[in-house]
């Protein structure tokens, strides 16, 4: 008893006599405590152990953490590039920091800090993830550092795998260099999202094996598990992307570990044991590795040949093919000429082609996908998905890359490849129902078949271009149907007071604007059809089909028409905040600076929309107003138009200088020339703006408005120019109609361009107007 009593009384005065760092908590160090040689910190419930360890037979030593009970079965490395190469060695709390220190008490290594805490602790929590907070305050949203944020080979439950919009913060799984060597790697596992998220397994930027894209409940390709041990989740928001996993067994551990061979493991180990189980291993069979067949082919295990060309495709080289050499991939027997004998093949139960000359259009049907991609001459596939909740039209330009048919447990896609009618293919007949329209043989005869191009920008990750041809909506019967409401006149007119002046918000060539209220109190903008406009009946339908198909949030929305004796009515959401050409060219200074500077970086949010040949508003590129041509690459045409109407705060059409005759295109194309670009900028930005970032837009611009459509970028070249400032860019040539004017008035000359075309091509006058949402 005496002895016991005695232990009790020297252990006491050992912890009140000896300074502090000796005397620490199991979990936790604070100010001016440390853990070295030998010694660790234990989570609370004796799962994870942080410390000291020398990998396999290296001399090297790193600081990092463990599973307790299963010693060296590493999960977080702290100094992973910096090693201690003596037998010295102490994490401690110095200076509000937390600190790793060599023998010469230099910092090894150290975690940057957003902001320096008052009375800091490190402490190893349960989960395995070691955080630096404030004493007083235990909450995660109050962590100043954690290692959650700074994967290394393993994720565990509860970390994320992502990206953070808002702060930039990027978590990636990267393997060690060897087994004795726990140094950055050649291997790493992240989330694309460039486009839309996918996972990526790769070295640098080459790609070993890749996931489908996400549809808003799964990735396509991955294996759809059902346990009962962890739950994978995907989170998909406006300023985070990541995913992470769910532990629901408290009986066993479960971590995803990216190993220095380059494979993607998911072990399980039950708790008491010290062996790991292997739930699954990344990549697993020959179709996995990326691009295994080459360009325009499709991955089928099970065969002797696993790879096999597209319908209509054929080998690259048929030696190297027989050869089983398929790198080389497969190429069109029959090039594609955007012409009536085209269709697609619909190929079942695979994961969909890599991300690349690809884009996405929200809320259309699967026919209108499929008119979409027909009428888009270097469409060659498509396919239809659900994309978090909404239905989205999948594109593909050029090549298609890494096809692979999958099993009945993994998540799988439909896709449909273009090709000619005359050749029908091993996955099915060529589809052609949309070549031979059910209609009557007087529709189909009509020479003229009226195309409506829009060009929709609006990205959470980029910018989509939507080139929409809808000549068929004209063979539908002229009825308005049951989709579109129809209101009979005195509704309309008793919502407008008898379309009085005072509730007019504007005027233009179809006719006057009027803002009305309905019974129920909803706001409308009223456009009626002035029976001196030059658009008659078929325009007013086209105008109503196209308006009714395109549903977007940031679109107004087509309400309802009215068609009674010679009226021809429509009713759209009214915008209280004006529109998107207000917001450019009608703002006062100091509001449009604000916005300028919110939209060059945010999601920008613009429509161009092509006029019929006798209103050109100066968004046509070259070769359409000449040739009558036109592609993806006219809409970048257009796009480049509207950057520099927004940096220069002046209108193409109508652009006038009083030392020459160029339009605003060729203006700013000389100053550049003089290094003078920016002398472009609307001076009410010139308070607001970062300089860098506006001659970055004007160059981006000018290269948009190149006068042949090879030398103009693709749209996702421009997502990527805009939103990487430290990204060299290529030097423009001079724009497109690059000749001096004369001197008569430019809006009299933009009505007597004349349009030629051997297919009889005409463009509607149809606008879509944006939801502009500001404060008052």
């Amino acid at each position: 008893m005496e002895t016991h009593l005695f232990f009790a009384f020297f252990c006491a005065w050992i912890c009140l006599s000896v300074p502090l760092e000796f005397c620490i908590a199991a979990d936790s160090i604070r100010m001016h405590q440390s853990i070295s040689n030998g010694e660790t910190l234990v989570s609370s419930g004796q799962s994870f152990e942080l410390g000291f360890f020398s990998p396999g037979n290296s001399n090297n030593w790193y600081l990092g953490i463990w599973y307790k009970n299963t010693p060296q079965t590493v999960v977080w490395v702290a100094n992973r590039n910096n090693p201690i190469t003596d037998s010295y060695r102490v994490l401690t709390i110095i200076n509000n920091g937390l600190v790793l220190l060599n023998r010469t008490k230099s910092v090894i290594w150290s975690p940057n800090l957003s902001r320096v805490p008052e009375n800091p602790v490190a402490q190893l929590l349960e989960t395995g993830n070691l955080v630096l907070r404030d004493n007083s305050n235990e909450s995660s949203k109050s962590y100043i550092w954690q290692s959650f944020d700074h994967p290394s080979d393993t994720l565990l439950p509860g970390m994320k795998m992502g990206r953070n919009l808002k702060t930039g913060v990027q978590r990636n799984l990267t393997s060690w260099r060897s087994a004795d060597d726990p140094s950055l790697g050649d291997f790493s596992l992240r989330i694309d999202i460039s486009v839309l998220p996918y996972f990526v397994l790769g070295t640098g930027s080459s790609k070993k094996v890749r996931s489908g894209p996400w549809n808003g409940f799964e990735f396509n390709g991955l294996p759809a598990l059902k346990n009962e041990v962890f739950k994978s989740v995907f989170v998909y928001k406006e300023d985070e992307v990541y995913a992470f996993y769910k532990s629901h067994n408290n009986a066993v551990f479960t971590k995803l570990t990216l190993n220095h061979s380059g494979f993607v493991q998911r072990l399980l180990l039950k708790k008491g044991s010290s062996e790991w189980d292997e739930l699954y291993s990344i990549p697993n069979e020959l179709c996995e590795n990326y691009g295994r067949c080459g360009a325009n082919s499709i991955c089928r295990m099970g065969k002797l040949q696993i790879c096999e060309c597209l319908t209509g495709f054929t080998p690259e080289s048929e030696e190297e093919w027989n050869m089983f050499n398929t790198s080389g991939g497969c190429t069109r027997r029959m090039p594609l000429a955007c012409q009536s004998e085209e269709g697609f093949v619909k190929v079942t139960g695979v994961k969909l082609p890599d991300l690349i000359d690809f884009h996405v259009i929200m809320s259309v049907s699967l026919g209108e996908c499929k008119a979409l991609c027909l009428n888009n001459c270097s469409c060659t596939a498509y396919a239809y998905s659900n994309l978090n909740g909404s239905s989205g039209c999948l594109m593909w330009s050029g090549n298609l890359i890494d096809i692979r048919e999958l099993s009945t447990e993994t998540n799988k896609e439909d896709i449909y490849i273009r090709g000619h009618t005359s050749e029908p293919g091993k996955s099915g007949e060529i589809d052609t129902s949309f070549l031979s329209p059910s209609v009557p043989e007087s529709h189909t005869n009509q020479k003229t078949k009226k195309i409506v191009i829009i060009l929709v920008i609006s990205n959470y990750f980029g910018i989509l271009t939507l080139g929409l041809a809808v000549w068929f909506l004209f063979l539908k019967k002229r009825t308005m149907g049951t989709e579109l409401p129809l209101f009979d006149l005195p509704t309309v007119a008793t919502a407008t007071d008898n379309f009085s002046n005072t509730n007019m918000i504007g005027a233009g060539g179809f006719g006057p604007v009027y803002k009305g209220n309905l019974p129920e109190g909803v706001a409308v903008a009223v456009k009626r059809l002035s029976k001196n406009s030059a658009q008659g009946v078929q325009e007013f339908n086209s105008e109503v089909a196209l308006m009714a198909k395109l549903q977007h949030k940031n679109l107004v929305r087509l309400l309802g028409c009215c068609v009674q004796g010679e009226e021809r009515i429509l009713l759209y959401e009214y915008m209280p905040n004006k529109s998107l050409d207000y917001f450019i060219f009608g703002l006062s200074s100091v509001s449009l600076s604000v916005w300028i500077s919110f939209t060059f970086w945010s999601p920008i949010l613009c429509s161009v929309v092509f006029s019929s040949i006798h209103t050109s508003n100066g968004y046509m590129s070259p070769e359409y107003v000449i040739d009558g041509h036109f592609s993806i690459k006219s809409d970048v045409f257009s796009f480049g138009v509207l950057l520099l109407e927004i940096v220069s705060g002046k209108k193409n059409r109508g652009f006038s200088h009083p030392y020459h005759h160029h339009n605003l295109l060729g203006h700013a194309w000389l100053l550049w020339e003089q290094n003078k670009a920016l002398e472009l900028m609307d001076a009410c930005l010139e308070d607001s703006c970062v300089a860098s970032q506006v001659l970055r837009c004007i160059q981006v611009g000018l290269l948009c408005v190149q006068n042949l459509p090879a030398d103009r970028p693709a749209m996702s070249s421009v997502i990527f120019m805009l939103g990487n400032e430290g990204a060299t860019l290529p030097q423009p040539k001079h724009p497109g109609f690059f000749t001096e004017r004369s001197s008569v008035d430019t809006d009299t000359m933009s009505g007597k361009i004349e349009l030629h075309s051997e297919n009889e091509v005409t463009i509607s006058k149809l606008k879509g107007r944006w939801r502009i949402q500001t404060s008052a």
